[in-house]
């Protein structure tokens, strides 16, 4: 199931043309550090993997500031193993010659994985920091890892360096906030 695991800094986020399915049935909007959150963008890939990806209003799916992620996936692993996966990728990205750094931590049923990447996409400077949270859970009798995650960017050589330099104690606010959130309740639309 690698699809699970692969950065979103990477891969270019598909605006849908059409409304997207809600294959993970989660309530909306979401309401995030505040703001309210709706579905942009949905896939169900393959069985047993479901991915959605919610933006504030205003914002769009090729430029967005803001994202939170619903990821659900059918698979034998423990939410330790799928954050060691998230890892060993990231330390790839890192050995490639990107800038990346990550923490861990856990509590209260879950993982959680906070990591900063800067890239450049298009010729121009990224920077992305993201706070992961792994749960395991059962899903229509079905068991499996549940990711909610929080996303933040910066484009452009500026923008990138203020966010770099308000990073300690915005970064800090931020993690604190997507830790804090309560996990959506989801329910598989249908299953595969």
């Amino acid at each position: 199931m690698k699809p699970f695991f692969y950065s979103l800094m990477l891969l270019p986020v598909l605006a849908a043309a059409q409304t997207p399915a809600s294959y993970l049935k989660i309530a909306e909007p979401l309401r995030f550090n505040g703001q309210d959150y709706d579905l942009k963008w949905s896939a169900n890939a393959m069985p047993g993997y479901y991915k959605e990806e919610f933006l504030p209003r205003g914002e769009s799916a090729e430029r967005f500031r803001n994202m939170l992620i619903m990821d659900w996936v059918q698979a034998d692993i423990s939410t330790e193993q799928a954050v060691q996966r998230k890892i060993a990728e990231l330390a790839q990205l890192k050995a490639a010659g990107h800038h990346v750094g990550w923490t861990v931590g856990s509590g209260g049923g879950e993982q959680r994985l906070d990591f900063l990447m800067a890239v450049k996409l298009n010729g121009e400077p990224v920077v992305e920091h993201n706070f992961y949270r792994y749960r395991a859970a059962s899903v229509k009798d079905k068991r499996g890892v549940l990711l909610f995650a929080a996303s933040r960017r910066a484009y452009g050589k500026t923008a990138v360096e203020r966010f770099i330099d308000k990073l300690p104690q915005e970064g800090k606010a931020f993690a604190a906030k997507a830790q804090a959130m309560p996990f959506p309740k989801v329910t598989l639309l249908s299953a595969d």
